[in-house]
């Protein structure tokens, strides 16, 4: 069945891709492939909700991001200044 916007009802979307530099997803403990799903108390589902989210949280103190990584749930903290 498809919804009024043509999606088909039921799908999950594929999230949207976004790739951080090597050194970056070092220092965060996350591999190529790990999907952020949530920072701090904010679902992401989107490049675009990754970006929204750390650009509101920024200089805000401690940010927790919460990545998927092999089928499971991890968290991060960093600060972004």
């Amino acid at each position: 069945m498809r919804c009024p916007s043509g999606d088909q009802e039921g799908l999950e979307m594929a999230p949207t891709p976004f790739t951080a530099s090597e050194r970056v997803t070092e220092q965060l403990g996350m591999s190529p492939g790990d999907v952020i799903v949530q920072i701090n108390r904010t679902p992401v589902t989107s490049a675009e909700d990754v970006s929204r989210a750390l650009d509101y949280y920024a200089g805000r103190g401690a940010i927790r991001v919460f990545f998927e990584h092999e089928g499971s749930i991890y968290p991060t903290d960093f600060f972004i200044r």
